[in-house]
Order: structure tokens, then C-alpha cells, then sequence
């Protein structure tokens, strides 16, 4: 009885596993809704401080906001990156907006567009100014 239940449990998982890939072969907006966009939004949400400091779009912190982390919090300035002010989740990819800090400029953005493509893995990294200091 034992086998026959890891029989059953192993034919699902493979039946799911082969469902996914003929989800990406023939249906790729499926498999990105099911499988991609989850993996992606993790990802850059888990790597978005680290990647942006990387290519350098940090900024030190206002004097207030550093003397207020070292004295209250107890802990070391580190330099802030934009704040992320929107995440869409389209069809083809992700679509994001950030808030810039004082002192960075759309076109320091745009500049690092390949280094951010590189970093994360993705096709393409597009940069457009929405408004003054947004990206």
C-alpha cells in the first residue's frame, strides 16, 4: 500500500512537472503567469537594495534621517536607493516605478540600464521619466 501511495504522489508531481513545460512551449503567457512572474517579482524584490547599490544609484541619507538611524537605531548609515513606488505585472514583464532620491537623476538611471539588464537576468531594461523625479 506504501508503494502504491509514493506511486500516485511521484505520477502527480511529474504530471505537473510535464504540464508546466508544455504550458511554456505552448503556452507562454500561461507559463509566465503561473511560473515566470512569481519567480521574477521575487527576485527583484529580494535583490533590489544589493543591485542598486551595485550600480551605484544610492545616495547618502538626508543628515536627519542619518543622525536618527545612528543614535536611535543603533546602527551604521547605509546609502538609500530609490523608493520603489509601484509594481505592474504585465504580460511581457514587470513594469516598475521609482521615486528618486535627491540627488539622482533619470539619466544616472538610464545610464545603468545595462548593468541592472545584466544583474537581474532580464531581456531589457526600459527607462522612461513619468514625471520630474519619477522613473
Amino acid at each position: 500500500m506504501a508503494d502504491l501511495t509514493m506511486w500516485l504522489e511521484a505520477t502527480g508531481a511529474l504530471a505537473g512537472a510535464g504540464g508546466l513545460g508544455y504550458a511554456k512551449v505552448r503556452a507562454p503567457r500561461v507559463y509566465w503567469s503561473l511560473v515566470g512572474m512569481p519567480l521574477t517579482w521575487g527576485r527583484f524584490t529580494f535583490s533590489y537594495r544589493s543591485t542598486m547599490d551595485v550600480c551605484g544609484l544610492t545616495v547618502q541619507p538626508s543628515g536627519l534621517r542619518a543622525f536618527m538611524t545612528r543614535n536611535v537605531a543603533r546602527r551604521e548609515v547605509q546609502p538609500v536607493p530609490p523608493k520603489i513606488r509601484r509594481v505592474r505585472l504585465t504580460s511581457t514583464g514587470l513594469r516598475v516605478t521609482l521615486r528618486l532620491p535627491a540627488g539622482l537623476e533619470p539619466a544616472d538611471v538610464m545610464a545603468s540600464s545595462e548593468r541592472l539588464r545584466h544583474a537581474w537576468g532580464v531581456h531589457s531594461v526600459t527607462v522612461v521619466e513619468t514625471k520630474p523625479g519619477f522613473v
